[in-house]
């Protein structure tokens, strides 16, 4: 469910709440990382704040579960439960107040940093909510429009993120289309949008998962992976009829991805258009989103997948799993 978010600084929009999953283990591991922290004490010995000494130790647990490479969906639920434990005491208007200006800046990059995990509207109040406390102390708060900016654009608010642009002109920020959603509002399933040529338009659309057999890349304009492997695919017709028939090309929900490259993209490579994902909750069937990452579906069920590009390997990995669901 939805509800309104009041109004802080002028920026408006809807924050999403939703109820994270127990992980198990997982989570208990990540809890033993982050106990240290209650003590405080850095590699040199030297006693630590509260808020940065969990800080640095919430930065060792994204740089651990990176290297896990988990199932995108643990990894987000991890790091949002360790955030709350870690940080929502002090994200409160009556506990920021009392607050370092260092410590407002920490709390205000772990709630950016469990954000981009999550694409989970929440952590936006408290990013607000820290932005608000720096203004009110005067501080220079470069950093956090354009990372607020980033933040709305990655979880589909526009209207916020036109405000934060406006209001904030000396900072360079992407030129946004105008957002127009036709949608069920993924009430039917996941919804992806699509760039029109000239960048100015944006139109949320369905997508069916339930086809008896489809392919869903996940990819990026700017990763150079995703271009060999759209070139090497563009010089086999047979393979490349295949795929502009029956795939889709997947953008992450990621403010790092550029509109401007998703259109270049679209230009350089009309048979394999790039199409960007709403939101990571809206993909559940996709539980990894490195670049490329394909996947093979029967009836929205994924009966293979692979990552990565290395021309000749992977082509053959790519004939294998086409073959596999019927289309060669």
């Amino acid at each position: 469910m939805t509800r309104d978010r009041p109004k802080v600084n002028g920026y408006s929009d809807e924050v999403r709440f939703v109820d994270h999953r127990a992980v198990g283990a997982s989570f208990c591991i990540a809890l033993s990382i982050l106990g240290s922290s209650r003590a405080g004490i850095d590699s040199s010995g030297v006693k630590l704040p509260p808020v940065e000494a969990r800080f640095n130790d919430f930065t060792q647990l994204q740089t651990r579960l990176f290297q896990e490479h988990l199932p995108h969906q643990r990894t987000a639920d991890i790091i949002s439960k360790a955030y709350a434990v870690q940080f929502r005491t002090f994200q409160s208007p009556a506990n920021i107040p009392r607050l370092a200006e260092l410590d407002v800046q920490l709390l205000f990059r772990a709630a950016d940093a469990t954000l981009f995990y999550t694409d989970d509207r929440a952590f936006l109040r408290d990013m607000i909510l820290d932005t608000s406390e720096l203004e009110k102390r005067k501080a220079d708060c470069q950093v956090q429009y354009a990372d607020l900016f980033n933040a709305f654009v990655a979880t589909r608010m526009f209207g916020a993120a036109r405000a934060v642009a406006t209001k904030h002109p000396s900072i360079v920020m992407a030129r946004l289309p105008k957002f127009r959603d036709v949608s069920s509002g993924g009430r039917a399933g996941p919804t992806a949008m699509d760039l029109s040529s000239d960048e100015r338009q944006l139109w949320r659309r369905d997508f069916r998962l339930s086809m008896p057999a489809q392919v869903v890349i996940v990819a990026s304009p700017v990763c150079h992976f995703c271009e060999a492997a759209v070139i090497d695919i563009e010089r086999d017709p047979h393979m490349r009829a295949v795929l502009q028939q029956h795939a889709i090309w997947l953008a992450p929900p990621d403010s790092s991805i550029p509109f401007d490259a998703v259109a270049d993209w679209n230009r350089s490579y009309p048979a394999a258009p790039m199409k960007l994902a709403y939101s990571f909750r809206e993909w559940p069937v996709l539980d990894r989103w490195d670049t490329p990452t394909f996947y093979f579906l029967e009836r929205g069920r994924v009966v293979s997948e692979f990552s990565g590009w290395s021309s000749q390997k992977s082509k053959g990995q790519l004939r294998a799993a086409l073959r596999h669901i019927g289309f060669l």
